[in-house]
């Protein structure tokens, strides 16, 4: 059940909630394999030579990466 606040704000119920929190970190978890598997391709593409793209997918990779363990470890720490 959604119920709203006096100040506007939404509300949901235990199990919705615990719902969303699950897919929440789903999602996130999803997201963090999918960065790793990026970050080892371009290790990969690495050792066949370096170019500014090799450059630039390395870089993409690991920002990437570090955002997804962020959001993995904001998920679990709100649970």
């Amino acid at each position: 059940m959604i119920r709203i606040a006096e100040d506007s704000t939404v509300e949901m119920s235990s199990p919705e909630k615990n719902t969303q929190d699950s897919l929440l970190m789903l999602t996130s978890w999803l997201f963090l394999v999918g960065s790793i598997l990026f970050q080892i391709d371009a290790v990969i593409e690495l050792l066949e030579g370096f170019s500014i793209h090799v450059g630039l997918h390395l870089l993409a990779g690991f920002l990437f990466t570090i955002g997804s363990i962020l959001f993995v470890v904001d998920g679990a720490r709100k649970a």
